[in-house]
């Protein structure tokens, strides 16, 4: 399958083989005959390309990244030289390639989506967005984050406030992307959302991230901006070349300055909302 797909500003040609993960709303995306200037490619091949690179050696997975190129190469066999997956990314042509030997990947459609979701999270990152581990709803065309990591509650968060309000939807279940346009951060859903297809293609202002931990009490914390960087560090993705790292802290700098942000004791259940409701529209304070 190919498509031409348009997530905010960036437009992408994006070629793959299975829709298990989308289940079609990748096609809300599609921007047919645009111009596009970064292209992902999957590849199901038995063949590879070979380099002379000084890989960075890990058991059976080669590795080599520099800001104009980064190539990973898994072997099944190493002496017979058969691999299972191959990774060349060009960052100058902002190009790359994912291969995938199906008689050595076990699982295609996850090890494909899981594999572009990451590739196209460090494109979106040279195009000028943040991607954040989180849930992002859409309450009143403001825009609620709850980031955390796998299996905090991010969800649940989001899926309760639906409860509260049938009318807010969720722009990204898992990875949100965060921009700047007129000098105002916006939110915008992408095709990756995580193991869910929940997500939009919509742009809406971003109002606060709440960094979420388990709790048996609702509290929030205005963080400073030292513990908020902290916070949005470890929740997103990081580059592995300089440049692309550098373009990321530029954007986090802007974003930790103008955004609030909260550590947010949350429980499971409603009381969480109409707590949150209160501190974030209502100014009450206790």
């Amino acid at each position: 399958m190919i498509s031409i797909l348009r997530i905010g500003d960036m437009i992408i040609k994006y070629e793959y083989h299975f829709d298990d993960y989308f289940n079609e709303s990748i096609k809300q995306y599609e921007a047919k005959d645009q111009p596009y200037t970064f292209e992902l490619l999957v590849e199901l091949t038995s063949t590879f390309e070979t380099f002379d690179f000084d890989w960075i050696i890990r058991n059976n997975r080669y590795h080599f990244i520099s800001d104009d190129i980064e190539v990973i190469t898994v072997y099944h066999d190493i002496k017979e030289n058969i691999f299972s997956q191959q990774i060349v990314f060009d960052k100058k042509l902002k190009r790359a390639i994912i291969r995938l030997n199906p008689i050595y990947v076990d699982d295609l459609p996850t090890q494909e989506y899981v594999l572009s979701g990451v590739i196209f999270l460090e494109m979106a990152i040279m195009a000028g967005f943040i991607p954040i581990h989180a849930s992002a709803i859409n309450y009143q065309n403001q825009a609620i984050l709850f980031s955390a990591p796998s299996t905090t509650g991010k969800s649940t968060q989001s899926k309760l406030w639906q409860t509260f309000d049938q009318n807010i939807s969720i722009i990204n279940d898992d990875k949100p992307l965060l921009f700047i346009k007129d000098e105002k951060f916006y939110v915008q859903g992408s095709p990756f959302s995580g193991k869910t297809s929940e997500n939009m293609n919509v742009s809406i202002p971003l109002k606060t991230i709440l960094f979420i931990k388990q709790s048996r009490i609702n509290q929030i914390t205005l963080l400073d901006e030292k513990d908020a960087l902290k916070e949005v560090l470890k929740n997103t993705q990081k580059p592995k070349d300089q440049k692309t790292y550098f373009i990321l802290l530029s954007q986090i700098d802007r974003l930790i300055k103008d955004i609030p942000m909260y550590n947010y004791q949350v429980t499971k259940d409603v009381t969480a909302v109409d707590y949150l409701y209160q501190k974030l529209f209502k100014k009450v304070n206790s």
